[in-house]
């Protein structure tokens, strides 16, 4: 088991973690920065689009929360582990 810290580490390098509490399909993973087209220019962004990398969660409907963030009691966690993956960090 290991902290938030030491789990978007984990992320950052392209692994999932998942805090042990939660189901096994529930995960947060890390979406790469890339360029967003074929955006109808009259949307709000105007057109193509560069996209941030960003944190993502797969929830237990099989959706993707775009742009996830911790909540304070994730972030103060000490159950968080990889994903499909016996190794504990």
């Amino acid at each position: 088991m290991s902290n938030f810290s030491v789990a978007l580490e984990h992320v950052r390098i392209g692994r999932k973690v998942q805090r042990q509490k939660w189901p096994a399909d529930v995960f947060v993973f890390l979406r790469g920065g890339r360029l967003i087209s074929g955006v109808e220019p009259d949307s709000p962004m105007g057109g193509n689009f560069v996209s941030h990398p960003h944190l993502c969660l797969k929830d237990e409907e099989g959706a993707c929360v775009v742009g996830w963030a911790p909540s304070q009691v994730d972030l103060m966690a000490t159950d968080w582990r990889l994903v499909d993956c016996e190794e504990i960090i």
